[in-house]
């Protein structure tokens, strides 16, 4: 027997390259009989191609000023016959506006009508966001209006990083998924959330597991160049440059080797004049963003998969990368880093190595 439910999802971005995850997620809970319907918050240039049909998708543009204030009149009317109903939820943004800012907290106002009539029109019976930030305060204020249950996901930057109301939404919500435990923790400390634990439940990001067939024999091959790979937003946390500073010493030794590096982002500049100021472009091939068979296509013909990222001390970034659980389930050989919920993942001289993160020295050694 399938599951009966019917879920407003709330995403800021969707279907990003960069978060498969949650692509992964929704396909599985319409497997099991579920029927997502989806509030795209934001347009993203970086969008994974959907089969036509497989979801339906609300796109609201709510960050665009123009449609901000169209949807004005519409709440103020809400306002006016409801009252009681939208004043609280006013007083409960309006401290808000000097830590998100003008846009973000007036589209968590101006379009609570709008999402609230799409549930109410679908039918929906639960609200799910993705994102401790403003997808799950839109749920948090949705739910008020709609009358409905709602839950979100925990993942990484939007915890660490100007986290706002982040025990209200625990508290008002039906239970609360984070990635890992690591992550599960840093909430009940941070926020004292000490009596809420048995509502916040670990679920790992999964991955299909019928999507990649390993190679049967993963030993190195060491008549030919050893072929290393990389796939991930080309962002400064993702640790790239120490992977590139530690295969300037691994040349520097002697090693032959191929790096790929699949994935696009504000920091691709910056790494390919790295490659070339350490001299070692010719080794280094930068293949841009990718689908999913690509990426698993290159996985198989890998003989390590590297991903070490980095954090400040003040701005743990890191989830899980989901790309780590891929190459596992790929069987190629992992190296990465000792940060974050990867150590629960990734367990040193066990199913791969770890490093302190930036320690490109280290990283060569291995």
């Amino acid at each position: 027997m399938g599951l009966n439910l019917k879920i407003l999802y709330i995403l800021e971005y969707f279907p990003a390259r960069s978060e498969t995850f949650i692509l992964n997620e929704l396909r599985a809970l319409k497997k099991m009989g579920a029927e997502p319907v989806i509030i795209q918050l934001s347009p993203y240039k970086d969008q994974i191609l959907l089969k036509r049909g497989e979801f339906k998708i609300y796109p609201l543009h709510s960050l665009n000023l123009l449609k901000i204030v169209k949807e004005i009149p519409n709440f103020l009317s809400s306002l006016i016959s409801k009252p009681n109903l939208y004043l609280p939820l006013i007083l409960t943004v309006l401290p808000l506006y000097p830590k998100i800012g003008f846009r973000k907290a007036t589209r968590a106002l101006v379009f609570l009508p709008k999402i609230s009539l799409i549930a109410k029109k679908e039918s929906v019976n639960h609200i799910h966001a993705h994102f401790e930030g403003n997808p799950t305060l839109i749920a948090m204020l949705t739910s008020r209006i709609a009358v409905l249950p709602y839950s979100f996901t925990v993942h990484g930057k939007s915890l660490f990083i100007n986290p706002f109301l982040v025990k209200e939404k625990v508290q008002g919500a039906k239970f609360v998924v984070s990635i890992s435990e690591f992550n599960k923790k840093y909430m009940v400390k941070k926020f004292n959330l000490k009596g809420f634990e048995e509502k916040i439940k670990i679920i790992h990001c999964g991955v299909d597991t019928n999507s990649i067939r390993p190679t049967e024999d993963i030993r190195v091959n060491r008549t030919r160049p050893l072929k290393i790979l990389t796939t991930s937003r080309l962002a400064a946390k993702k640790g790239i440059d120490d992977s590139l500073k530690a295969l300037k010493i691994l040349e520097q030794s002697g090693v032959n080797y191929n790096y790929r590096i699949i994935g696009d982002g504000p920091y691709s500049e910056v790494l390919v004049k790295l490659t070339h100021k350490l001299g070692i472009s010719s080794h280094v091939k930068f293949l841009g963003a990718k689908s999913s068979g690509v990426i698993f296509r290159e996985l198989t013909k890998t003989d390590i998969f590297v991903l070490t990222p980095k954090s400040k001390k003040t701005e743990i970034e890191e989830g899980i990368p989901v790309v780590l659980m891929e190459a596992g389930l790929a069987k190629i050989p992992v190296i990465s880093s000792l940060i974050s919920g990867i150590p629960e993942l990734v367990e040193h001289g066990k199913n791969g190595l770890l490093i302190t993160q930036g320690d490109y020295k280290k990283l060569a050694d291995y």
